[in-house]
């Protein structure tokens, strides 16, 4: 880009980014395994529904990672 003018919006919610879920979903082990970590980890990241720029609109769900 060369200084196009951009805009992103960013979902955070108790759904879609809480690593707090998964590990309840997965039983609230004492010691989460390092997959179950791993898990939270990649959802405790925000999501990113819509990218626009001058050329036009991406839609969809993009992880930030």
């Amino acid at each position: 880009m060369t200084g196009d003018p951009v805009y992103v919006i960013y979902v955070i919610n108790n759904v879609i980014t809480n690593p707090f879920l998964v590990w309840k979903l997965a039983g609230s082990p004492q010691t989460p395994s390092a997959k179950l970590f791993q898990q939270m980890r990649q959802v405790e990241v925000y999501d990113i529904i819509t990218y626009c720029a001058l050329g036009g609109c991406q839609l969809g769900h993009l992880l930030w990672k």
